[in-house]
């Protein structure tokens, strides 16, 4: 294992490696300083290795496992300030590799009004073999999960109809009849 602090990322940077047999995975430990979107990616690639985003504890936030020496690429959208690590892990074969990272947006990310927290955190895919990224969106003031699914409704106007009336077995709408089903 290989691992280099690169400190905080404030401009793109490039770094040459290499994976194999007698050291299955390398790490990129960096900072970010204001919350921002980024791209990570590795190319170059000898032989099948993957990436991996993790937040500060260890956990896999993003991930990128494409099939044999083809890139593998993270793009964030509103990554928060935080000590983060690249892990870099050799899948098949000794393989050489270009990584890079870059901020590819210097917008500070939208943040709640009320606490300042962005309301957004980023999960590993739950694919080994996927490399799209899924979010969970928290409630800002609970931290509970929100449903964030966008549901096709359709509005429609309030009902003006009379009264359903009946006549012994059957009910009809009658509008000249005052008696209504109790």
């Amino acid at each position: 294992m290989a691992e280099l602090n690169i400190g905080a990322l404030t401009d793109s940077k490039s770094y040459t490696g290499s994976v194999g047999t007698t050291n299955i995975f390398d790490l990129y430990k960096f900072n970010i300083t204001s919350p921002g979107s980024f791209k990570f990616s590795i190319d170059n690639l000898s032989g099948n290795a993957d990436i991996f985003l993790l937040d500060n504890s260890g956990a896999t936030l993003y991930s990128s496992t494409n099939a044999g020496n083809a890139a593998e690429t993270i793009s964030t959208d509103n990554l928060i300030a935080g000590d983060y690590t690249l892990k870099v892990l050799q899948i098949s074969g000794d393989i050489k590799y270009t990584l890079n990272l870059a901020e590819t947006n210097t917008q500070q990310a939208a943040a709640d009004t009320l606490t300042g927290a962005n309301s957004e955190t980023p999960i590993a895919s739950n694919s080994a073999a996927s490399s799209e990224k899924s979010t969970v969106k928290k409630d800002a003031i609970t931290g509970d999960a929100v449903d964030d699914k966008i549901v096709a409704a359709e509005a429609k106007p309030a009902t003006t109809e009379k009264p359903v009336t009946t006549d012994s077995e059957t009910a009809t709408t009658n509008p000249e009849s005052k008696t209504t089903c109790n």
